[in-house]
């Protein structure tokens, strides 16, 4: 039998871990990886008012057009801003003093970016190299993108389903 890793290490948690900090620019909060794809947890950031969220992936090839499409859905889905932090990493940036770096397949093509409320790119996807990546963004965007679909507000449909967090 096989056991991911990352769950025998990050799997574990409370309500509490599940955060959005307000700051000067916004409302911010952020998962890692695959939480992108735990619906229950997308919908609690919403519900705490989250504006801008830090989209953070290991970046392994393998999961690039996930974390393609989960971003993209994260931000129509959530109407928010959402800055992808992938890593990027080939195997001749390990030094060969590194014992395992030839057991180990260094695939991280990268895939940066910041989408927009409406699930589109407004700068990236970087793939294949490191770059700082720059948008100014207007949190009036929001609410429009709100006004077509608001995933917290009355599509929720309040009057027949009942979110909660325990803890």
């Amino acid at each position: 039998m096989s056991i991911d890793s990352e769950k025998c290490v990050w799997a574990n948690g409370t309500a509490e871990d599940v955060r959005v900090f307000d700051t000067d620019i916004g409302k911010i909060g952020g998962l890692f990886c695959y939480e992108h794809h735990m619906t229950l947890e997308k919908y609690a950031m919403f519900i705490k008012g989250e504006q801008v969220h830090a989209g953070l992936w290991g970046g392994h090839g393998f999961v690039k057009d996930t974390m393609d499409f989960a971003s993209r859905q994260y931000a129509f889905e959530g109407q928010v801003f959402v800055i992808i932090s992938a890593g990027y990493m080939e195997e001749s940036m390990i030094p060969d003093s590194f014992a395992l770096k030839k057991q180990t397949i260094w695939d991280y093509p990268g895939g940066s970016g910041i989408i927009s409320p409406r699930g589109e790119y407004i700068i990236g996807p970087v793939y294949g190299k490191e770059e700082i990546l720059y948008a100014e963004i207007d949190l009036d965007q929001i609410i429009r993108a709100k006004t077509v679909i608001d995933s917290v507000g009355h599509f929720s449909r309040p009057d027949i389903f009942r979110f909660e967090i325990i803890g």
